[in-house]
């Protein structure tokens, strides 16, 4: 009953926006982990089998994917510089890594509702943006120790290594992980067959 109240609240919110204009989201301002919202809108559509819920929280998170992709196919989150308030010029950096992770669990949850790989592609990017596939071309994150720098700014990363960069950075692994073995155990599934998954992936 409770989960129901919550998600009857945030269902409320979005719907009280123009979902087909140019700014989706329920608030005048992207801030900090915006992927969340449309996470949860995902996951609360599934557990109350709610199809125009689940339909809000993938297009929302489309909106987002595409205003935090390059051409190049590079993510490239908002920053915490100065946010993105509607209207105004977007913050670059300083980019951090909440951002990368919250998009990638999003993207995780879209794919397991919608079986539609181009989520993998974008949690790929996000996940590149750790191992330096982004804006700066520096890794964020550090392999060898497992830790993970708190933001990445305009010509270098942010030296410390705080606990929710370093957990972001760990349950990007896991959850990157998970993923990709349920991909491919898409692409071996009998009833969609493996060559047809394996095109959509490269497509």
């Amino acid at each position: 009953r409770v989960f129901a109240l919550l998600a009857g609240r945030l269902r409320a919110a979005f719907f009280e926006v123009d979902l087909d204009g140019d700014w989706p989201w329920p608030e005048e301002t992207l801030t900090y982990e915006n992927a969340l919202l449309p996470r949860a809108l995902i996951v609360a559509a599934g557990r109350l089998d709610d199809a125009r819920l689940r339909s809000v929280g993938l297009h929302v998170l489309d909106w987002l994917i595409a205003i935090q992709t390059t051409r190049r196919g590079i993510f490239t989150p908002v920053g915490s510089d100065e946010w993105w308030t509607r209207g105004m010029t977007r913050s670059q950096f300083d980019q951090q890594p909440i951002e990368a992770t919250a998009l990638i669990l999003a993207a995780a949850a879209a794919y397991a509702s919608s079986q539609d790989v181009g989520y993998i592609r974008s949690a790929e990017a996000a996940y590149g943006w750790f191992l330096g596939d982004n804006d700066v071309g520096l890794a964020v994150a550090d392999t060898l120790t497992g830790g993970c720098h708190d933001g990445l700014s305009h010509d270098h990363v942010n030296v410390n290594q705080g606990a929710e960069s370093t957990l972001m950075w760990l349950t990007a692994v896991e959850t990157m992980r998970q993923l990709r073995t349920d991909a491919m155990s898409a692409r071996q599934a009998p009833s969609r067959g493996a060559t047809t998954v394996l095109m959509e992936l490269h497509a």
